[in-house]
């Protein structure tokens, strides 16, 4: 018999064992990729049970039922472990779905296991990628001086005691201007790349810098403590290393006419003072509040409220002033067109408005000023706790009440201050701007844009027992086991069935963004979409299309001719739409080359100076310009770089690469898919892997879902035959040690057997 035991950790860190109703039915369910739904990431997950609320319970569940006793987050899961006749089976969390009363006293609790993966969206929830504070540290001063230096050699930044060299390169894509090449044309202004007499080509303010894809990933692990393993995120691992994302923001320039303020670039406060009060004066992340140098996390009590304090040290016309939670401004204390010393806060009135809780949630908070203006400004928080009171005057019981004299905690500490420089145009080289690339950063979630590379690449993800977050290619992780279990002894015959194995009758894979001028040209002119493959199911001729959609875009890029038709190495992109007006859409993902030596292109670093350059970044969609290499492309695209009899399709596509085998296999007229009902041993239970293989009778199968009723033993498999070469390994180290040692005679002249002596 199979008993289960449920540990929770308590609020002193500590894993108790919860007290279990003896006849509870509770049911793990366990898929790493269902093949109905090939495109999302799955994890261990129970069906809601019951616990009885007894007072062993209630301590470890803090007293959930309770509003006033309570100090459980409803946003938040318990880490949690699951044992099987007390041998550790699963780690995760619980989350508590409610308790049931009787004559106002909780009889039970209801709560779900989730399997460990769960940590990836309970970490990081909505966060944007402007909420990972690591990027702060690449803060430059974009110049024409700046842009150059990276177009040409990049910028190496050394973070966290990790250095990334070319974290931040400024490839030839063009947000707005044209570009071409043309050696017979030498007109002023245009976007002629030809160096020429007159002030032409490429003007540095028509360029935005990319940022490496791992700098994100490591960005990632640090803001959340969290760690991906290093089989797919690794600089090793080409096809992901060279990867950048574009740092474009906002149609047009990074520097713009900065008489519109809202215009302006956010500059973050930093170098936060330490705050003495003994509430919130601590530096340690792994404390519930903290200051770091660049923010301040509140693990606000229930009933507070803050207020940001801003001082104008030098006069300022006007400015705004924005406060952002987990990067994602919060609307309801921002200012707008404000001069003078400003103060905002969470709410206003006497009395806390319940409504507003909201604005009150722990997470990390930043403040950020926009201003024409060169200016120096001072940021002071004040966080004070607001407790319930009745005072006798017709208040209802728990209304809150302003008691900031008789009950708050205030904060004490040092005024802070942040520079912003004079924003006034492109002509002279003191006007400049601050590229911070958190504020430059695209805006997309965090959890979307890890999404859209496990998308693109189709990973899968597990936490192992080191709690490190296995991140690798789906066929790889089936093929990591050669591991098999025949479990024809253990078989319910009595109940079986079979079914085809997926409804769909074509998959279509496909980038979100295709709405710049290049892509969409590109569906004007041969009818289908950039990049976006189409498999067509040879089984089926009914039925919906599955869509796997990745939330960046994806450009059409351009490799320039001369007039006389001689090809440059100059290869460029352009962010604009059908009408040629800048257009800003999904965060851009691209490979990048140096060109070295190559087609000498006009540089302008103003509108009236301009240099040759003959080394410059060119974006691809592939990973070297001229060599099959893995493209960013689902489909089989040839290379924009390739002209004429050499522009043949690559053949390294994600699809091909990372879905084509899963895919095909899994659309053989010859699968199916089984359901099994089954009696698991213990030692089956415990060692079973999702990527092993089931063995009954004589036929070989994959693991779609398993689903275990502790209560009753069985376990439902659904499974899929395998219609491939397999290569069969025994699991003899799960069954038994090998004998391999010589036998031992017992007689009566080696080893004396009696009550005498040593008794067995």
């Amino acid at each position: 018999m199979i008993n289960l035991q449920v540990y929770i950790k308590n609020k002193e860190g500590v894993f108790e064992q919860i007290e279990l109703y003896n006849d509870e039915s509770v049911t793990i369910t366990q898929s790493l990729q269902n093949i109905t739904d090939i495109s999302k990431i799955f994890t261990d997950f129970s069906k809601t049970f019951s616990v009885p609320a007894s007072k062993k319970n209630n301590k470890i569940l803090r007293h959930f039922y309770s509003a006033y006793v309570s100090s459980y987050n409803l946003g938040t899961k318990l880490e949690a472990k699951l044992y099987l006749n007390h041998q550790f089976f699963k780690k995760g969390k619980v989350a508590l779905e409610g308790a049931t009363m009787k004559d106002n006293k909780a009889i039970t609790y209801k709560i779900t296991f989730f399997g460990d993966t769960i940590k990836l969206p309970d970490l990081i929830g909505k966060d944007t990628l402007k909420a990972l504070t690591l990027l702060s540290q690449i803060d430059f001063e974009y110049s024409s001086t700046t842009v150059k230096a990276y177009l040409q050699n990049g910028l190496d930044v050394t973070a966290n005691g990790e250095t990334f060299t070319d974290a931040v390169i400024v490839p030839l894509i063009s947000h707005t201007r044209r570009l071409f090449y043309d050696s017979t044309q030498d007109v002023e202004g245009s976007g002629n790349l030809h160096y020429g007499s007159e002030n032409k080509g490429v003007l540095f303010n028509d360029l935005k810098p990319a940022i490496r894809v791992h700098f994100l990933i490591r960005a990632i692990e640090n803001q959340y403590n969290i760690n991906f393993d290093s089989s797919f995120f690794n600089p090793s691992n080409e096809i992901y290393y060279d990867l950048y994302m574009w740092m474009h923001v906002n149609k047009g320039k990074v520097l713009v006419d900065l008489a519109d303020v809202s215009q302006a670039p956010l500059i973050p406060f930093k170098d936060f003072q330490n705050i003495t009060n003994p509430l919130w004066n601590s530096t340690e992340e792994s404390d519930s509040s903290y200051i770091s140098n660049d923010y301040w996390y509140f693990s606000m009590p229930e009933n507070s409220r803050y207020t940001f304090d801003v001082n104008v040290i030098t006069e300022c016309p006007n400015y705004n002033l924005f406060v952002y939670r987990d990067g994602v401004l919060l609307d309801n204390i921002a200012l707008y067109n404000v001069s003078g010393n400003q103060q905002i806060s969470n709410y206003t009135g006497g009395i806390i408005n319940e409504n507003l809780d909201s604005s009150i949630t722990s997470g990390k908070y930043q403040v950020f000023i926009q201003s024409v203006e060169d200016s120096e400004f001072e940021c002071f928080i004040n966080l004070a706790e607001h407790r319930y009171a009745f005072d006798g005057a017709g208040l209802d019981d728990g209304q809150f009440v302003n008691q900031d004299e008789t009950f708050s905690e205030q904060t004490e500490g040092s005024w802070q201050k942040v520079e912003i420089s004079n924003f006034r145009g492109f002509t002279s080289s003191s006007d400049r701007v601050n590229f911070n690339a958190q504020t430059q950063v695209p805006d997309i979630n965090v959890l979307d844009f890890l999404t859209g590379l496990f998308k693109m690449f189709n990973l899968t993800a597990f936490v192992d027992d080191n709690d490190i977050i296995n991140v690798t290619p789906l066929d790889t992780f089936y093929e990591n086991s050669k591991n098999t279990w025949d479990i024809t002894p253990y078989l319910d015959t009595t109940d079986s069935s079979v079914s085809k194995l997926t409804p769909y009758k074509s998959l279509k894979f496909e980038y979100e963004g295709l709405n710049t001028f290049f892509a969409k040209n590109h569906k004007a002119f041969f009818g289908v979409d950039w990049g976006t493959e189409i498999y067509n199911n040879p089984t089926r001729i009914e039925g919906e299309t599955y869509n796997v959609s990745v939330p960046f875009e994806h450009h059409k890029f351009e490799r320039l001719i001369n007039s006389d038709d001689v090809i440059t190495d100059v290869q460029w992109g352009w962010s604009v739409d059908d009408d040629l007006r800048s257009v800003v859409g999904k965060p851009l993902i691209f490979y990048t080359h140096k060109v070295t030596s190559g087609t000498a292109i006009s540089f302008q670093e103003s509108e009236s100076t301009k240099q040759s350059l003959s080394q410059y970044y060119i974006p691809l969609n592939h990973r070297l310009p001229t060599t099959d290499s893995q493209t960013l492309h689902f489909s089989l695209e040839p290379s924009e770089y390739a002209i004429g009899a050499d522009q043949k399709p690559f053949t390294k596509s994600l699809y091909s690469e990372f879905y084509s085998n899963y895919v095909s296999d899994t659309f053989n007229s010859r699968r199916r898919l089984y359901t099994f009902q089954a009696y698991l041993p213990l030692r089956v239970l415990l060692n079973l892997n999702l990527a092993d293989r089931i063995v009954i009778y004589d036929t070989l199968y994959k693991i779609n879902v398993i689903k275990t009723n502790f209560a009753t033993g069985i376990s439902s498999l659904e499974l899929i035959n395998e219609v491939q070469g397999f290569k069969l390994k025994i699991n003899e180290d799960d069954f038994a040690d090998t004998v391999d040692k010589p036998y031992l005679r017992v007689d009566t002249t080696a080893v004396k057997v009696d009550n005498t002596g040593n008794s067995i």
